[in-house]
């Protein structure tokens, strides 16, 4: 049902907390036109990122990017926590259209530090994010827009590893 409503619109109200693993080989979509509500209702979504998953390729930047979710069209979070996570380094949102982060909402990425590569909890490249929420990065970034609008009304961001920084414009 989480894989339809991202594909078709409307909005998903989490029951129970849930794990996306290894075995789902590819990214959630939103495409362009499409509204998506995601309530976690005080769950935690938790998307694992297979190594073999498939790349998104971007028009802004022309790099591949592993990321859980990539954005197209109008997505809202709200009320939980969202948790990505990979063996490999991957972003864990990719939003090219416009990307809502409510001030009850928890973005978490756990992806262990591997030299020389970097991921980000949100890439923005050339959209709108407006952001409320609190995220925790192990170790990759948490904001970087490649052109666009980010909005921080509220929140914070807290970036562990050595090299990262909560954001990047």
């Amino acid at each position: 049902q989480l894989k339809k409503a991202f594909e078709t619109g409307g909005s998903y109200v989490l029951s129970d907390d849930l794990k996306i693993n290894s075995g789902f080989s590819s990214n959630l979509t939103i495409v362009e036109g499409t509204d998506v509500n995601l309530d976690l209702n005080g769950k935690t979504l938790t998307i694992e990122i297979a190594t073999n998953s498939n790349g998104y390729v971007d028009k802004v930047t022309s790099k591949s990017f592993y990321a859980a979710i990539v954005n197209k069209g109008n997505l809202s979070i709200s009320n939980g926590t969202l948790n990505m996570y990979s063996s490999w380094t991957y972003d864990g949102i990719v939003n090219e259209g416009t990307l809502t982060i409510s001030s009850d909402t928890n973005l978490v990425n756990n992806t262990p530090a591997i030299k020389g590569l970097v991921g980000h909890l949100i890439t923005n490249l050339g959209g709108q994010v407006t952001y409320s929420g609190n995220a925790e990065a192990a170790s990759t970034s948490g904001i970087v827009t490649y052109g666009g609008s980010v909005t921080m009304d509220d929140g914070s961001i807290t970036a562990l590893g050595t090299d990262s920084s909560g954001i990047d414009v």
